[in-house]
């Protein structure tokens, strides 16, 4: 929990996504991980849990369940009534529930059923594309906002920046494993974030992108090899990551303004 800073209207709110989802043991990946944005969740049909880390809440049809920014979660899925939910990523807010305390998540249901004729034309609007669909589906999401907070008597307030520790962790994870064949699925998969949370920890930690490091760190290592060790250049290519000997040798010469070879024998 967090102190409440100042209170937000819903017109700060940036819609970020909307989408439909329905359980199928095939491709369910029930992992946990967290995002940098605020995540509203809405039951349309089946069972699950939203599952945190000391705690999971019973997801039924019309549950609608708000997660702030960066409380690891995850969804799980009855298998019998497979679940099936809308979600809404929300940028730049928090909820609060009082003006002391800042909880993980809000979790309500929509007796009335003002929200979910909502979504459904969000995702229509989402699906059209038509002239002024993202005006629409923002001016839809500050609506749901204000129909959820005036429901719960919350607040909205601006993010918490935890940036550092979790820019540290996405760091140190390059740092043993640039070596390999990476992809940002494979890191969000490994450490259990979102792979833009990941994007934007390590932009605001670091003012670099992720996969941007790992090539700096490659072009670091293979020049140490350039330097010290009589590999041929397309072995030091392999060991340290880059997909081809031609590729390595065109990022190399981009950004250290040598060809491997040319570098090589000034540094010998």
């Amino acid at each position: 929990m967090a102190l409440v800073s100042n209170n937000l209207s819903a017109d700060n709110v940036s819609l970020l996504y909307v989408r439909q989802s329905e359980y199928q043991a095939a491709d369910w990946h029930s992992t946990m991980h967290s995002h940098y944005f605020t995540e509203l969740l809405y039951v349309i049909g089946g069972d699950g849990r939203m599952q945190f880390e000391a705690h999971s809440e019973v997801l039924k049809p019309h549950s609608v369940i708000v997660v702030n920014p960066y409380v690891r979660h995850t969804e799980t899925s009855s298998t019998d009534r497979p679940l099936h939910y809308i979600v809404l990523g929300l940028d730049n807010i928090r909820l609060a529930k009082d003006e002391l305390m800042v909880e993980n998540f809000y979790h309500f249901t929509d007796t009335a059923g003002e929200i979910l004729p909502l979504l459904k034309l969000m995702l229509q609007e989402a699906s059209r594309q038509l002239q002024g669909s993202d005006r629409i589906n923002q001016q839809l999401a500050s609506v749901i906002v204000r129909l959820f907070i005036r429901a719960n008597k919350i607040h909205l307030i601006s993010p918490v920046d935890r940036v550092p520790r979790d820019g540290q962790l996405v760091k140190n994870y390059l740092d043993n494993h640039f070596k390999e064949h990476l992809n940002l699925d494979q890191v969000a998969s490994a450490l259990h974030f979102d792979k833009f949370y990941i994007i934007h920890v390590f932009k605001h930690a670091f003012n670099d992108t992720p996969m941007s490091y790992v090539i700096h760190l490659r072009l670091a290592a293979s020049q140490e090899l350039l330097e010290n060790t009589d590999y041929a250049i397309g072995q030091i290519a392999m060991i340290t990551g880059f997909d081809s000997q031609s590729y390595f040798n065109q990022l190399f010469r981009a950004k250290v303004h040598l060809s491997p070879s040319q570098y090589r024998r000034l540094h010998r």
